[in-house]
């Protein structure tokens, strides 16, 4: 049986959170409106002296009770009930309008701050760094969201973990039927993709790190705890013991999708804490495609090659889809992360998201000889599970969040750091409950100049979020030889170039005017971002002596992807006493 962590709270002196104005879970039954943490049926208002409240309510659209009024000579102050269902938000602006109300207010939660008492938790400076210690006041999890872990498998009687891996109902353990017809037999934990099996024990560590990071057992007086401390993990185990090819990772994507598009299994994201140096893998890029179809979000780490990712692509972190994001790694100081003389986070300010902790993380580690292992790693292996727990979070507090608005809400409400300011699309480092944020950032073109020649065409894209919505279409000024010469205006609607209609990235397709010896520049809204494109054409190159054939180099193939991480202390294990 799955064990739930149990809220427990751990009083510091003095030390209180409201969560007033914190954004990350909807207004329960109101779907859609800004979030908020308050009493669900209750409106406080002051009314100016010699009000009374029979005048105040006269008239209201709300459904409204008298409750009680505050006590003290003067306050004039009263608690009303509203009728469930009915909007607190709406109920409080329709009140601030009317004649004789000093001011309304929500009746506002507040809590003392929660913190686990796993007793590694005190080295895990990750999880106060984006904020879990306010979050776990509003949500811990749940199992009934799911993630996948795309990796090494998971040790499935670590005892951080066992409690929330996820379990197949429809599979009965043992006895080599296909009990749910899904195809894949005795899948109860997952699946093997590269052995076609149901084996998904971890014999490496890695993705046992990884999922400790997104779901250990929170709370329950053992070793670590996670971003979520009650989670269903799907393990999908697609190496070889040395590596992962294109075959194997998309067919244990493959089998995510079809739990959730066949079985409605409610899986939430696919981390994939792993990498290459690749342009294009057609067959991994459908894959993905496919899941990102299904509404299930890939979380990519960027790599750990200190490379620009807008220069150099990485595989698949570096694929432009509206549901994959690429997971950059920091430090305890916020600094892009450094692991050692000659590996450091990759970054891209078009092409990685977003940063999140990845030096030093301390996790799950797989059981050696009967001791349930912890270990430091490093990398962005370890930065972008921790993206994927703070989704999973998300939508533990509010099921009706779809990927969409999930999405938006972790890249809108991160922390902006310096160190991100030029090297990631937000500038920001991931916060779990952050408020959202107005984000208006250019994702294509990738670079900021092109030499090209009239007719031909150039994608532009731009994210334009506020917290977890589209802002929609967004016109740029365009100018030509330093002349105003219109707007370009993208459109979020899902047609030519734009993938999704209203997922928060704005898209269009521009064609060279016919005249040459021009510079357009484009106007974008992250500041000094202007996209310059010369017209001028080239005279055709001079041959060189030797002849030979046609020159053209490709990128290395689609074979190998790399764990992203940094073994900063593998022999590191602590024993449950």
């Amino acid at each position: 049986m799955k064990r739930f962590a149990r809220l427990a709270a751990l009083l510091f002196p003095l030390l209180f959170l409201v969560a007033a104005g914190a954004n990350g879970f909807s207004e329960p039954g109101v779907q859609g409106e800004p979030v908020s943490f308050f009493v669900p049926d209750e409106v406080l208002i002051q009314m100016k002296p010699g009000m009374r409240i029979e005048q105040i309510l006269s008239g209201s659209p709300a459904t409204l009770s008298v409750q009680d009024e505050a006590p003290g000579k003067g306050k004039n102050t009263v608690r009303l009930k509203i009728k469930s269902g009915e909007s607190v938000k709406s109920t409080v602006a329709a009140l601030s309008g009317r004649e004789g109300v000093l001011f309304a207010q929500p009746n506002y939660i507040y809590h003392a701050a929660l913190v686990p008492n796993d007793p590694l938790y005190t080295v895990q400076w990750g999880l106060p760094k984006i904020g879990m210690e306010e979050t776990w006041n509003l949500a811990t999890g749940s199992a009934d969201v799911v993630v996948a872990v795309l990796d090494t498998g998971i040790d499935l009687n670590h005892p951080d973990l066992a409690g929330n891996l996820w379990t197949n109902p429809g599979e009965i353990p043992g006895n080599a039927i296909d009990d749910d017809g899904n195809g894949y037999v005795d899948d109860v934990h997952g699946w093997n993709s590269y052995a076609n099996s149901s084996d998904v024990q971890d014999t490496a560590g890695h993705g046992t790190h990884v999922s400790g990071i997104i779901g250990a057992v929170g709370n329950n007086g053992v070793g670590v705890s996670g971003v979520n401390w009650t989670v269903s993990i799907l393990a999908v185990k697609a190496d070889s013991g040395t590596e992962f090819t294109t075959m194997d990772l998309a067919k244990g994507i493959d089998y995510v999708t079809a739990l959730k598009e066949e079985k409605n299994v409610n899986v939430v994201a696919i981390n994939a804490s792993l990498g290459g140096p690749v342009g294009e893998d057609p067959l991994l890029n459908q894959a993905i495609g496919g899941a990102g179809n299904a509404g299930i979000l890939f979380v990519a780490a960027a790599g750990n090659e200190n490379s620009n990712n807008d220069v150099t692509p990485f595989y698949p972190a570096s694929l432009f889809m509206p549901h994959v994001l690429s997971v950059a790694a920091t430090d305890a100081n916020d600094l892009l992360a450094v692991f050692n003389t000659s590996q450091a986070s990759n970054f891209g300010r078009r092409t990685v998201h977003i940063g999140a902790p990845g030096k030093n993380i301390r996790s799950t580690y797989r059981d050696v000889l009967g001791i349930s292992g912890y270990s430091d790693l490093s990398g962005t292996s370890m930065a972008a599970p921790h993206v994927t727990g703070v989704l999973a979070l998300l939508k533990a507090g509010d099921p009706n969040l779809d990927w969409i608005a999930l999405k938006n809400r972790v890249l809108s409400s991160g922390t902006p750091v310096s160190s991100l300011a030029s090297k990631t699309v937000t500038g920001r480092r991931l916060l779990a409950a952050g408020n959202g944020h107005v984000v208006q950032s250019r994702l294509r073109p990738i670079t900021d100049t092109l030499d090209l020649l009239p007719g031909n065409t150039v994608d532009l894209a731009v994210l334009n979020i506020s917290d977890d919505a589209s802002l929609g279409n967004l016109s740029v000024n365009l100018a030509r030889n330093g002349t105003s010469y219109g707007t370009v205006t993208m459109k979020d609607d899902g047609a030519g170039f734009d993938q999704v209609a209203g997922d928060g990235i704005a898209s269009a397709t521009w064609t060279v005017p016919s005249q040459a010896d021009s510079t357009y520049r484009f106007s974008f809204p992250d500041g000094t971002l202007t996209v310059t494109v010369q017209l001028s054409p080239e005279p055709p190159p001079t041959p060189s002596g030797g002849g030979g054939g046609g020159g053209c180099s490709a990128a290395a193939g689609p074979g190998l992807a790399m764990l992203l991480f940094v073994p900063i202390s593998l022999a590191f294990l602590w024993r449950r006493r």
